[in-house]
């Protein structure tokens, strides 16, 4: 009989479970068919009562926000409040357990993570200065403080996991073009000349052209296998 499995070549253990990524370094796990019998890899453990916490806690933290919710709506109406602060509250907890459910899945990589979150927490910044007459501060302080601090983020990731830094060359790309539509917004839509839009394309952009020429011939390959270029 064979049985197929997920297995990570970097920790060598296998996964039983529908995950994608290894739970202990994130990298993509590979499809591995092996005849029943014992196997020369480890199993991780306790993986699936990991899973079933991880899930038991969600569930928790998204019943305490739609509870907090409620309370805000119901304060809001007792004193008067204007009930924008309630819907921003309600955006702002809705984002909290969509990265909290979002973050703690399993079949995603952990670069996938970031940039989804990434672009997500810029909406929610453009959705909050709207609610408050679109001061502007969205465009040209947070959308690009966003992008610098995904940046350092993805700096120290590569840092800790250096042994598979080539996986994030393809969120760096994209973090490139989500600060360049960012620059473009500024130049639209704002009254004044984009500085922190262009400072954040810059960094991403020598961020990006950094790992290129470090990266050589692996650079090349993962550039050439995601492009074909």
């Amino acid at each position: 009989m064979v049985l197929s499995m997920n297995k990570c070549v970097k920790c060598n253990i296998e996964v039983r479970d529908e995950a994608a990524v290894c739970p202990l370094c994130k990298r993509v796990l590979s499809r591995d068919n092996a005849l029943e019998g014992p196997s020369r890899s480890v199993m991780y453990p306790h993986y699936k009562h990991t899973v079933k916490k991880l899930k038991f806690a969600t569930r928790i933290t998204v019943f305490s926000a739609i509870v907090a919710e409620l309370i805000v709506v119901l304060v809001s109406l007792k004193i008067g409040l204007d009930l924008k602060y309630a819907i921003l509250a309600a955006a702002g907890l809705a984002f909290g357990c969509f990265s909290l459910i979002y973050s703690t899945s399993l079949n995603k990589s952990l670069q996938r993570k970031i940039v989804v979150e990434l672009i997500l927490a810029q909406v929610l910044l453009l959705v909050i200065d709207s609610m408050f007459d679109f001061k502007e501060w969205s465009l040209h302080y947070g959308l690009p403080g966003v992008v610098v601090g995904v940046d350092i983020a993805m700096l120290v990731l590569i840092i800790v996991n250096y042994t598979v830094w080539v996986e994030y060359l393809y969120s760096i790309i994209w973090i490139l073009f989500d600060s360049i539509i960012c620059m473009v917004l500024c130049f639209i839509f704002g009254d004044k000349f984009p500085l922190y839009a262009i400072i954040a394309v810059a960094v991403t952009a020598v961020f990006l052209g950094g790992l290129i020429v470090v990266g050589d011939k692996q650079a090349h390959s993962e550039l050439h296998r995601r492009f074909h270029f």
